[in-house]
C-alpha cells in the first residue's frame, strides 16, 4: 500500500509507482523496505518513515539506481514520479549507460 492509501486519501497511478518501487526495492535488496509483525506499526512505517538505503544493504547498486528508487518511494505524492513513463525513461537511460560501459570494457580487452 502507498502512503496515500494508508491514510485514506485519493489514489491514482502514483500509488502504483510507489508499489513498483517497493517491488524494485525487494528485488535489489532481497528484503522488504518496511517490516513489522504488527500491522499498525507497518502502516505507520509506510506512511511516516523513510525506507532504509538500498545501497547500505547491497553496495553494488549504482547510486543513480538508488536515486530513482528513492524518488519512486517518496511519501509526498507530488514529489514522487508523476507518471510511470518518467521512471521507465530514467531506468532505460541507466541500462543504456551500463551497456555502453560494458562495450567499452569489452573493446579494451
Amino acid at each position: 500500500m502507498s502512503p496515500e492509501q494508508v491514510n485514506g486519501k485519493k489514489v491514482d497511478g502514483r500509488s502504483d509507482i510507489f508499489s513498483l518501487g517497493i517491488v524494485m526495492y525487494e528485488m535489489l535488496a532481497g528484503q522488504k523496505p518496511f517490516f513489522s509483525e504488527d500491522v499498525t506499526a507497518l502502516l505507520y512505517q509506510i506512511s511516516h518513515e523513510r525506507h532504509p538505503s538500498v545501497r547500505e544493504i547491497n553496495p553494488r547498486i549504482p547510486p543513480v539506481v538508488e536515486k530513482i528508487l528513492d524518488k519512486a518511494l517518496i511519501k509526498d505524492v507530488h514529489k514522487r514520479y508523476q507518471r510511470a513513463g518518467q521512471m521507465a525513461k530514467h531506468l532505460r537511460k541507466v541500462v543504456e549507460r551500463i551497456d555502453q560501459l560494458k562495450e567499452r570494457k569489452k573493446s579494451k580487452q
